[in-house]
């Protein structure tokens, strides 16, 4: 077995899926690392409205993840902002912003995101991960003075459960929790590795 490989793989086409699903993770590795870069269909509401996307293990949709974060945003004029928040009792392991698809704003920005997961397999310890994320601003307009800003993302997140994660599921919060018709848009991808 290699040091890395890569388990899973795939891309979203133009259906716009609510969630992305990745089953029979093999509990092989020691570690796991998932890569995603994603957008959302989202265009209704005001036009400085965006999407998030959390992830769930093994089907768990109760409260049982909590998430603490520190996020950076700073815009093209250099103005920039610092939060810290912690968030018990979630739905799942963090809700992350993802572009949206308003009319007149790009089809080509995507958000980006790591998740480090590690002692994945074991049934001893309860699962937590690592998250980096990063996302271009969803507000589009140079009128808004941050065409070219960006925001990052920060955190540590857990699962109150020790079983071994065998699924992960991607959510799309407007469609999932707001029940707004959007999913992920097209060409969101993902890469799901194994580490010994």
């Amino acid at each position: 077995m290699a040091d890395y490989e890569v388990i899973a793989s795939g891309s979203v086409d133009a259906s716009a899926p609510t969630t992305i699903n990745i089953t029979g993770i093999p509990g092989t590795f020691k570690h796991l690392m998932l890569s995603l870069s994603a957008a959302s269909t989202l265009s209704t509401g005001a036009a400085t409205s965006t999407d998030y996307y959390g992830m769930r293990f093994n089907g768990d949709t109760a409260n049982n993840y909590g998430y603490a974060a520190q996020i950076k945003g700073d815009s093209a004029s250099g103005a920039g902002s610092q939060v810290r928040a912690a968030f018990p009792g979630q739905q799942t392991l963090g809700w992350l912003y993802m572009p949206a698809r308003h009319s007149g704003q790009s089809t080509k920005k995507f958000s980006h995101t790591n998740y480090y997961i590690p002692l994945y397999s074991g049934s001893t310890f309860k699962k937590a991960a690592l998250i980096d994320h990063v996302l271009p601003f969803m507000y589009d307009f140079p009128s808004k003075g941050n065409a070219n800003g960006i925001q990052m993302w920060e955190g540590v997140a857990g699962w109150d459960n020790t079983a071994a994660i065998t699924s992960i599921q991607l959510i799309s919060y407007a469609a999932i929790i707001s029940g707004t018709s959007c999913g992920f848009a097209v060409n969101t991808s993902y890469v799901l590795s194994g580490l010994a």
